[in-house]
């Protein structure tokens, strides 16, 4: 079995393709207001995919699954799950409508850019992974069979 070094591995997904035009082809609920979150303890992500925060730090939600546990979030342009036993929610009064088209053009780029990031560090991970792999029959399996035919 022969294995090709240094490989080009193609990704799972077209990070590209989510570049193209300003549109945003997912469905944004149309809420009047922003769902803020204040932490009540501080958290330190453990994980690529956590966000950091401090106590008292006010974090725009941007996922709340029904299961609960952990919710996504927003804090200084960085997006990231977190307990959601950690946070409780604030609420504010109701913005103009421009204000709220502002609002769902931002949260509509916002969530581009964590849509992205999230798949290009799945597409790393897997080529990492793929890698992995290639070393392991490479350096470990081949050597294992060519020595039992022998």
């Amino acid at each position: 079995m022969q294995i090709a070094r240094n490989r080009r591995i193609p990704p799972y997904f077209d990070v590209k393709a989510f570049k193209k035009g300003n549109t945003c082809n997912f469905r944004i609920n149309h809420i009047s207001e922003k769902v803020v979150v204040t932490a009540l303890y501080a958290f330190k992500a453990q994980n690529t995919d956590e966000l950091s925060f401090a106590k008292n730090d006010m974090i725009v939600l941007t996922q709340a699954p029904a299961d609960g546990g952990w919710w996504e979030g927003t804090l200084n342009n960085k997006t990231g799950w977190f307990p959601s036993n950690y946070v409780e929610q604030v609420v504010k009064k109701a913005d103009s409508s421009s204000s709220l088209q502002s609002r769902n053009s931002q949260q509509c780029a916002e969530m581009y850019q964590n849509r992205e990031t999230t798949i290009q560090t799945l597409n790393e991970s897997e080529q990492h992974y793929i890698s992995d792999l290639d070393n392991f029959i490479l350096r470990t399996l081949q050597p294992l069979a060519n020595a039992l035919i022998t």
